[in-house]
């Protein structure tokens, strides 16, 4: 019988490096979905990494020398999988797809984050006609957002999909948990993440109510002793494998974020995944993941007061409830469903 020749795919994105400044929610869920797909049978699937330098502006000296390449490469390909962080969906993404359509390959191409539809439409009129006119030509276009999904409906593709962004299902069955006002942020430790309002509300509640911190600090930012005060305690970096544990050590997971490339953030995916409620900002596509009074509570964005009134809200007789909502919601984010999407496009 004769062998089923493989989908050759040339899969563009960024992974995490050694540089520290590559890891980030859009290199890890790449790594993530890079993962998922080199298990399949029926890929050839070949990695480019955009980005070799991670120094500011660098990532210009990387395009260049892409772009240069891209005809060469390209050719022994059946697929072209373009995965595109924010830096590039106005610059170098609708050259990679111009490129891709002159040599007749299927075109699959993802945006990360939940921020496009600001940068389209504050892009002067030939680039958004640029964009239309390529990105929006592709054979599949993925979004992570909904709302996203719906503000460019009305173009041309005929395949624009919804891909949020995933995790894989750890556990069977949801984990017997209690409310001990154990509070938890795991993120990167930066203004626009929420971390003053987390100070400024740990100020007003009691000795019983602690929030551990967790994250890289920026350089000339925060002091380690800014993030140990009044019941907060900043615990350092995590290693992705340690992620899961400290969500089972804690009661709630605290983001309230006001960070304009907001899509849907991994950590709050990872901690549905274990039954944990989650109290996040209502900003951007967050209220599609989090529904206030569900799986967890939603405060105003860069209001202390707001995010106090929601952590007080929580308690021993209805914690239960939402972690069992939590738990449930995560299914429609289980990445062994979600990424079947992408390989479903290579094959069809």
């Amino acid at each position: 019988m004769k062998k089923k020749k493989k989908t050759r795919i040339l899969f563009l994105a960024n992974i995490p490096k050694a540089d520290k400044r590559s890891v980030g929610g859009a290199t890890m869920l790449s790594k993530k979905i890079l993962d998922f797909l080199q298990k399949k049978e029926d890929l050839d699937l070949t990695h480019y990494q955009f980005r070799k330098n991670w120094k500011p502006k660098f990532q210009i000296i990387d395009f260049f020398i892409l772009i240069v390449k891209m005809p060469f490469i390209i050719r022994k390909y059946d697929v072209v999988s373009i995965h595109s962080t924010p830096d590039m969906n106005l610059t170098i993404g609708p050259i990679l797809v111009t490129i891709a359509k002159i040599f007749n390959k299927k075109i699959v191409y993802h945006f990360f984050g939940g921020n496009f539809y600001e940068q389209y439409k504050s892009a002067p009129k030939f680039v958004r006609k640029m964009v239309n006119n390529t990105t929006f030509k592709a054979n599949f276009v993925f979004f992570e957002t909904k709302q996203l999904l719906n503000h460019f409906a009305t173009h041309s593709s005929t395949n624009m999909i919804w891909l949020p962004n995933s995790r894989d299902k750890i556990l069977d069955r949801i984990p017997k948990r209690s409310y001990n006002k154990k509070f938890v942020f795991i993120s990167r430790v930066i203004k626009e993440k929420g971390i003053d309002l987390i100070l400024e509300t740990f100020e007003k509640l009691d000795s019983s109510y602690t929030v551990s911190i967790y994250g890289p600090i920026p350089p000339n930012s925060y002091r380690i002793q800014d993030l140990t005060k009044r019941n907060c305690f900043y615990k350092g970096i995590l290693a992705e494998e340690e992620v899961i544990d400290v969500l089972l050590e804690n009661d709630v997971l605290l983001l309230p974020t006001y960070f304009d490339g907001e899509g849907y953030p991994g950590i709050i995916i990872e901690s549905l995944s274990v039954g944990m409620p989650v109290i996040s900002s209502d900003w951007k596509a967050i209220n599609e993941i989090i529904s206030n009074g569900y799986n967890g509570l939603l405060c105003l964005p860069k209001n202390p007061d707001s995010l106090l009134k929601q952590i007080l809200q929580l308690n021993k007789e209805n914690y239960p409830r939402f972690s069992k909502n939590a738990w449930t919601s995560f299914e429609g984010f289980n990445a062994e469903k979600v990424f079947n999407k992408i390989l479903v496009s290579y094959l069809s």
